[in-house]
């Protein structure tokens, strides 16, 4: 089976960029899909809601959350109001958490300081999973499945970017 790190598209210049975030305040609230946190964004000339924010913390635009249920049940999902005051608009996002899976090859290559220079996973631990997480140290991997990205590419999602892993 084949699997893509997914991560934000640095092309988009314009994406918008949620203030306070910290993913500490999801650590500590128990996640539910009926109690929507609100931040703001920050203002700019253009906003460009797209549908895969990264960071400070993963959101997935309404629409995108959708069909990521389709493909994985587990993923715990947390709905989070982006406001701009300036233009008085709000978009629904959703925080997202997919079950962490430890499956990180022993191929898998190293920098000096720890951080991963090249993730091989091992397709024992991930069988069953469409959406993953890799945690490893400092960096967390989000990952989909082929079925998941081509899901997603038909159906013309933006913001994202994606990376074929190794798998062994």
């Amino acid at each position: 089976m084949d699997y893509f790190i997914v991560s934000e598209d640095r092309r988009a210049v314009n994406r918008v960029k949620p203030r306070g975030i910290s993913k500490s305040i999801f650590d500590e609230r128990t996640l539910d899909e009926t109690t929507p946190i609100q931040f703001y964004i920050e203002a700019t000339k253009e906003s460009d809601y797209v549908d895969f924010i990264e960071r400070p913390v993963p959101l997935v635009s309404d629409r995108l959350r959708k069909v990521l249920q389709m493909y994985h049940r587990e993923i715990v999902f947390a709905p989070v109001i982006l406001t701009d005051l300036k233009r008085v608009l709000q978009k629904v996002y959703w925080y997202f958490k997919p079950p962490q899976v430890k499956c990180i090859s022993d191929r898998t290559e190293f920098y000096k300081n720890e951080t991963i220079k090249k993730l091989v996973i091992n397709q024992r631990y991930t069988s069953g999973y469409r959406v993953l997480q890799v945690t490893h140290l400092i960096q967390t991997f989000i990952l989909f499945d082929l079925m998941v990205v081509e899901s997603l590419l038909r159906r013309g999602f933006t913001g994202f970017r994606l990376e074929r892993i190794e798998v062994e």
